[in-house]
């Protein structure tokens, strides 16, 4: 008994670490991204769909990384494949609704980034009127902060700034280190304004902002959208100024990506060997725990099976011959539909789950009552019962009844 709880416990241990592993990867991908490391990131992710064990949950999770993945390095267009793949492949995961509030999210800012503002309002209009549930802060803040430069591209300036400040706050509170995102637009709209004070002050916070996060692509950001402010405003000086600060910021960056570079290649040969050697870990354990489960079933079955024989053996032949005369008067009965039953559920056309699920329907179960005895989604059921009338040939639920009930 104790070998048991200790093998139970070891394969518990094992499964709450895959699903940390999954979070700890979410955490990876975001920041190589952030720190120019895509390939990595694909890599990674590729490997990772490639397994078998994953859950539905987790197969839309990898796929919705690897479209913020194609976003970071701006192919929109991969982007959005991917998120409308996740988004499908959702409809058969646990958390449906929660998963599809951040795919559409993403696709929100994907077609924002990709300009097309016209397709990115309306995803991030559904968002508001269902009160931005189930999407974690830092997303809201995003969907807002686009919804406002979208009333700025149409000149509404209050309505612009009042989203503005709304996304602000929220970063505030959740994610300081992003709000430079939210800062840029708003010297967007000061200038806009002809508030040349007012731009200066939320570069500076945004400079600042930058800073004490180590984050130099905020920095970057806001400094080549002052440059370009004051390249509107024809002011020489000031752009002389920020052109200067730009070039020395570029260089740094592109000095950072050159040892990002050669981290993605060292990280890349670690991780190959790491691999190599954690699947060996695994693999051994696995087999380990499985002789041991082997090894405890077979030590049961035969102490079950010396105690409980000379008992049983009377009691089991007068079984035994009752058996034999309710097969017979069972055949007998259900000979006429035997064949026909028989020539649909030995389709080869049909998988295991597939049959068990005519089988449910020739009882008259519904979608809800076999999800329920199969302990599997809805969604699921429904997308089984798609493919079985298209293996069959058949159009609906009356004729699969049709079908397994007619005789010969």
């Amino acid at each position: 008994m104790k070998k048991a709880v200790f093998i139970f416990m070891i394969f518990s241990s094992y499964i709450v670490a895959q699903t940390g592993r999954l979070r700890n990867l979410e955490e990876e991908i975001y920041r190589n991204n952030r720190e120019g490391k895509h390939k990595l990131s694909q890599a990674k992710l590729l490997a990772t769909l490639e397994k078998q064990n994953l859950s539905e949950a987790e197969r839309v999770q990898l796929v919705f990384l690897m479209a913020a993945t194609f976003r970071s390095i701006n192919d929109y267009g991969s982007a959005i494949r991917y998120l409308k793949k996740a988004k499908h492949l959702s409809e058969y995961a646990d958390e449906k609704d929660s998963l599809q509030m951040n795919i559409n999210a993403e696709m929100a800012f994907a077609y924002f980034d990709d300009n097309n503002y016209t397709e990115s309002e309306k995803i991030i209009k559904q968002i508001a009127a269902k009160n931005y549930k189930n999407l974690d802060a830092d997303s809201k803040a995003y969907v807002i902060m686009q919804q406002g430069y979208i009333y700025f591209l149409r000149k509404e300036y209050r309505a612009a700034e009042k989203e503005y400040d709304l996304a602000l706050s929220i970063l505030k509170r959740t994610s300081a280190c992003n709000q430079p995102a939210v800062l840029v637009k708003m010297m967007q709209l000061y200038s806009a304004e002809n508030n040349l004070q007012k731009v200066d002050a939320v570069y500076r916070n945004c400079i600042s902002q930058a800073d004490s996060c180590k984050i130099l692509k905020y920095k970057i950001y806001a400094t080549e959208e002052i440059n370009t402010i004051y390249q509107q405003h024809n002011d020489k000086e000031k752009l002389f100024l920020y052109s200067k600060v730009l070039d020395s910021l570029n260089k740094l960056y592109d000095r950072e990506k050159n040892l990002s570079d050669m981290h993605v290649e060292n990280e890349a040969f670690l991780e190959n060997k790491n691999a190599k050697q954690q699947n060996f870990s695994i693999v051994t354990m696995v087999i380990s725990a499985v002789v041991v489960v082997f090894l405890l079933v077979l030590g049961i079955y035969f102490y079950r099976r010396s105690t409980y024989y000379k008992k049983e053996k009377g009691k089991f032949k007068l079984e035994l011959e009752q058996l034999k005369e309710e097969l017979k008067i069972y055949s007998q009965a259900q000979f006429s539909n035997e064949t026909e039953e028989n020539d649909i559920l030995n389709s080869q056309s049909l998988n295991k789950r597939q049959k068990e699920i005519l089988r449910l329907i020739a009882k008259g179960c519904t979608n809800k009552e076999i999800a329920e005895k199969l302990s599997v989604t809805e969604a699921t059921v429904k997308y089984h019962i798609r493919n079985l009338y298209a293996a069959l040939d058949i159009k609906n639920r009356k004729e699969v009844i049709m079908r397994l009930s007619r005789k010969e």
